[in-house]
């Protein structure tokens, strides 16, 4: 029923506002990117359990969820073992930190430009689950 709910909502939008422009703020964009980081790390904890493997992001859920500058230094000195790994969730968590730069930015010509290489960084790397 929700779901219903909110197409006709969309819906709704859509028509009376025409040619709006969808705006994706920083706060929306860290939450997918903490979405992506969960569902990644899921996976590649999932995986070699089936496999009768030990998972290598074990017990890493909060720390990749957590910025890096609120981080202890076990913290640090784990995720700087899991950096080693080629991981997804490793690599969306190091994304997540870059992009953190964005709001440092002054001049609409050099956020931009960081957005930019972000994103082309972020397409390539194929970390998003």
């Amino acid at each position: 029923m929700q779901r219903h709910g909110q197409r006709l909502y969309l819906k709704v939008i859509t028509r009376k506002t025409g040619n709006a422009i969808h705006i994706l703020d920083r706060f929306h964009i860290m939450a997918h990117m903490r979405q992506a980081i969960g569902e990644a790390r899921a996976k590649e904890v999932k995986e070699p359990r089936e496999k009768g493997r030990d998972p290598l992001l074990t017990k890493s859920r909060w720390l990749l969820r957590k910025r890096g500058e609120n981080s202890t230094e076990q913290q640090e000195s784990k995720l700087a073992e899991l950096v080693k790994q080629s991981l997804k969730a490793v690599r969306s968590y190091l994304l997540k930190e870059e992009f953190q730069l964005f709001r440092l930015y002054e001049s609409p010509y050099w956020a931009k430009r960081f957005l930019e290489n972000w994103r082309e960084k972020t397409m390539r790397s194929k970390s998003s689950p």
